[in-house]
């Protein structure tokens, strides 16, 4: 049985797993943006609206609040679904690139704040 019914590509360059309902899943597809499956992969739907770049190289799900999702794009920034991936928003206020090829990172204590792990000798922990 194939698990790639819906996306758009099968260059999938990385999949998230729902905290407490492991049937959901996102998948970052290479140039395709963001596929949800909550059928344990049976089915994928894009899930891109509001995107403005449809690279999308890291993906965090907010462990506290599932429906808080963060994407960082290769070229347009970060931005953050509250609705479980319906509809995104760019939250790039004080970003002076752009280009997010690292993982993401939600700070349990500031859960309104995610960011880019600090880079080696930047001094930001």
């Amino acid at each position: 049985m194939a698990a790639n019914n819906g996306l758009s590509s099968t260059d999938v360059l990385g999949i998230a797993v729902q905290p407490g309902n492991p049937a959901t899943l996102y998948a970052r597809v290479n140039g395709g943006g963001v596929f949800k499956s909550t059928n344990s992969a049976g089915n994928w739907v894009a899930m891109n609206t509001g995107l403005a770049s449809l690279y999308v190289y890291s993906l965090a799900i907010d462990p506290a609040n599932p429906a808080t999702l963060y994407a960082g794009t290769y070229d347009s920034g970060i931005f953050k679904s509250g609705d479980a991936g319906a509809t995104w928003t760019a939250v790039n206020t004080g970003l002076t690139d752009l280009h997010m090829g690292t993982p993401l990172a939600i700070d349990p204590a500031i859960r309104r704040r995610s960011m880019p792990p600090a880079a080696p000798g930047s001094g930001r922990r």
